[in-house]
């Protein structure tokens, strides 16, 4: 499968390695409360592949200052935290087979990125569909599902993926995520966009029952 450094897009909307920054700690019931007078915006499909951060106090102050490049903006991996040795992050693309994508339908290179805190991250978005169509994969050897960013989420629930308890998150735009605990400090995300959020819930599940298996048994344990 071929890799290329294309910038992530996903229906129209261009991810140049800025993240949301407000994040999601309100849950109630499977689902998590907006910010208070308005709904959040649909997140990008890069945004939910990172974590979410509190914004600095730096940075709320200092209005003036250019916007850190990419390589700049990401965070190290936690010095307290053991990665998992068998949750590579740079082996993320590999789990985006050609016999996954022919199964969800869906087709296009792959597309690395390195993520926050020792993520990996890659997504392929199917051009031909004029980028409505759309799935990824983050590896996170240092995080476990309490960690995954939750901005933009309407509602969150429990769900399997071959035998391993997961939750299926889905948020107000066209994008579902299934998220997955390796340990309690791994963690895998499975996502996919679609204008219809059924659909992308349909296809990322389809997905990720191709990307759990695939991973190294040893690292659930």
């Amino acid at each position: 499968m071929r890799t290329v450094g294309i910038r992530w897009r996903v229906g129209g909307l261009v991810a140049a390695g800025a993240l949301l920054l407000a994040a999601c700690t309100t849950q109630e019931a499977g689902r998590a409360a907006p910010a208070e007078g308005s709904a959040p915006p649909p997140p990008e499909m890069g945004d939910l592949l990172e974590q979410s951060q509190e914004p600095t106090d730096e940075a709320e102050g200092d209005e003036g200052s250019e916007e850190p490049s990419e390589s700049e903006s990401l965070e190290p991996p936690p010095d307290d935290v053991e990665p998992n040795p068998h949750l590579d992050a740079t082996t993320t693309c590999d789990y985006l087979t050609d016999e996954m994508l022919d199964d969800i339908g869906i087709s296009g290179p792959s597309s690395y990125r390195e993520g926050d805190r020792g993520r990996g991250n890659c997504i392929i978005v199917d051009m031909e569909t004029n980028g409505d169509l759309g799935v990824g994969v983050s590896l996170n050897p240092y995080g476990g599902l309490d960690d995954w960013n939750l901005d933009g989420l309407t509602e969150a629930s429990s769900t399997e993926v071959g035998g391993r308890a997961a939750r299926e998150v889905r948020t107000q735009g066209n994008m579902c995520a299934i998220d997955v605990a390796a340990t309690d400090t791994s963690s895998v995300r499975v996502l996919a966009t679609n204008p219809d959020l059924d659909a992308a819930c349909e296809t990322a599940a389809q997905a990720a029952g191709h990307v759990i298996p695939a991973l190294p048994a040893e690292a659930f344990e």
